[in-house]
C-alpha cells in the first residue's frame, strides 16, 4: 500500500469513506486513510478475476496521486500489475471534486488505459454516484439535499441522501426488505421518500423475484430498480416482466448478471413493447441468444420511450446482432 502524504492529517477527507451506486463498504469504495494510504476496495467480491485468469488484489491502492485541497479534487491512478488487465483495461485515472462538506462526489470522470487501443474517458453521469458511507450520521438531511443541490450533485446522489430523510408518520410510506447474502430476510425499515430499490446481490433467485414484484405492484414512488446479481433465471425475469406491464413510474432497471436466458428475455421483451415509462434498462450478461435477441428487437421497433439498452457481454451471433441492427434503424429514440 502507498502510504499517504498529499492529504493533510486534519482534511475532512482524511479517514473517509465513498460507497459507489448506493453499495457496500468493499464494492468499489473508495478509502482515504492516513495510515495505509488510500485505495479502492473491492474486497466485498468473492471473485476478482484479471484477463488472464488470475486474481487481482482485494485493495489497489492510488499512485501518482494530487489533492487541491481548495477545488476539494483528489486524482490518483490504480493499475492492476505489470501486464495484467481486466477486459483490456491495464490502468485507470480516476478524478473526484467532492462537495464543501464532503457527503458525496460531485463530479468526477475515470480515464481507461487500454493493452491496446486509445484511452476511454467515463465521466459520472447521473447514474453513477460515490456518497460517504457515514451520510446516516448528517443531523439534518432537508438542508443537505439542498445544499448538495446548489453546489450540483447529481440526480443518484441526491435521491440517495434523501432516502434517509426521517420517516414521517402522516406520510404513507412502504416496505423495504434488507436480505443478507443468503436470501434471508435480516432487517425491514420504512421509506417515505425512496425512489430506488437496491438489491444487488442478494441471492434472491426466483422465489425472492416474485416477493419484490408483489411488492413494486402496490409500491407507486419507486423509479429506479437495481436488481442485478441474483439469478433470478427465467420465472424471476416473467414475474419482473409483469410489473413493467402494469408500472407506470419506474424509469430505470438493472437486470444485469441474472441469468433470465432467451425465455426470460423474451417475457421483458413483451413488456417493452408497450411499457411506456421506461427509459433505461440494464440486461447485460444474461445468456441471452439469437432467440431473445429477437424478441428485443421487436420489443425495439414499438418502443418510443426506451433512450438506453445494455445487451452487452451475452451470447447473441450474427442472426441476433441482425436482428437489433434493423431494429435500431428504425427506433428513434434510443442513444446509447
Amino acid at each position: 500500500m502507498i502510504k499517504n502524504n498529499i492529504i493533510q492529517s486534519n482534511s475532512p477527507l482524511m479517514g473517509s469513506t465513498f460507497v459507489q451506486n448506493y453499495k457496500d463498504v468493499g464494492l468499489i469504495s473508495l478509502h482515504f486513510d492516513e495510515k495505509i494510504g488510500n485505495y479502492v476496495s473491492f474486497e466485498g467480491y468473492a471473485t476478482r478475476k484479471l484477463d488472464d485468469g488470475s486474481q487481482f488484489s482485494s485493495r489497489l491502492p492510488f499512485s501518482d496521486q494530487s489533492y487541491d485541497q481548495n477545488e476539494r479534487k483528489f486524482c490518483g491512478v490504480v493499475s492492476y500489475g505489470d501486464n495484467r488487465a481486466k477486459h483490456g483495461v491495464k490502468s485507470q485515472k480516476w478524478e473526484f471534486i467532492f462537495d464543501t462538506q464532503f457527503v458525496s462526489v460531485l463530479s468526477g470522470k475515470m480515464v481507461l488505459r487500454r493493452v491496446y487501443g486509445k484511452e476511454k474517458t467515463v465521466p459520472f453521469g447521473k447514474d453513477i454516484c460515490y456518497t460517504n458511507a457515514n451520510i446516516k450520521n448528517v443531523v439534518d438531511i432537508h438542508d443537505t439535499v439542498k445544499r448538495l443541490e446548489e453546489e450540483g450533485a447529481t440526480e443518484s446522489t441526491i435521491e440517495y441522501v434523501r432516502s434517509f430523510t426521517p420517516i414521517d408518520d402522516n406520510v404513507d410510506p412502504w416496505l423495504v426488505a434488507r436480505f443478507n447474502k443468503d436470501g434471508q430476510i435480516v432487517k425491514s425499515y420504512r421509506l417515505s421518500d425512496g425512489k430506488l430499490l437496491d438489491i444487488e446481490n442478494k441471492r434472491l433467485g426466483g422465489d425472492g423475484a416474485k416477493e419484490i414484484a408483489t411488492a413494486l405492484l402496490t409500491n407507486k414512488p419507486i423509479t429506479r430498480i437495481n436488481i442485478s446479481h441474483n439469478n433470478i433465471g427465467a420465472d424471476g425475469a416473467k414475474d419482473i416482466a409483469t410489473v413493467l406491464l402494469k408500472n407506470s413510474t419506474i424509469t430505470h432497471i438493472n437486470l444485469s448478471f441474472n441469468n433470465i436466458g432467451d425465455d426470460g428475455t423474451a417475457e421483458i421483451a413483451i413488456a417493452l413493447s408497450t411499457n411506456s415509462t421506461l427509459t433505461h434498462i440494464n440486461m447485460s450478461q444474461n445468456k441471452i441468444e439469437n432467440a431473445g435477441a429477437k424478441g428485443v428487437a421487436a420489443a425495439l421497433s414499438t418502443n418510443s420511450t426506451l433512450t438506453s439498452i445494455n445487451i452487452g457481454m451475452n451470447e447473441i451471433g450474427d442472426d441476433g446482432a441482425k436482428f437489433i441492427a434493423t431494429a435500431l434503424s428504425t427506433n428513434s429514440t434510443l442513444t446509447s
